[in-house]
């Protein structure tokens, strides 16, 4: 996959490739989601992962650590569709 980076995009901390295994359940009403995934870059205040159904922009997130027995809620900020329409 090709990522296009925009140069004034400001990012508040360093983006590095790495592959974490996540429960994700979408918390929100309208949208039924639960199913294991994997990032495919974090930083500290975010991450990159694919899913195969799309997240809407806005949709709250809850990521359980599989192996790090940590929960956080997180909010998807931005989606890029695959050239299915699919949201990555």
């Amino acid at each position: 996959m090709t990522y296009l980076i925009d140069i004034s995009e400001r990012r508040r901390s360093e983006r590095i490739p790495r592959s974490v295994p996540l429960f994700v359940r979408c918390l929100d009403t309208a949208f039924t989601f639960a199913g294991n995934l994997k990032t495919v870059e974090v930083s500290r205040h975010g991450c990159v992962l694919h899913a195969l159904r799309p997240f809407l922009r806005g949709s709250e997130l809850r990521l359980d650590l599989l192996h790090g027995h940590r929960t956080v809620t997180a909010r998807v900020i931005h989606s890029n569709p695959d050239r299915n329409g699919h949201v990555p």
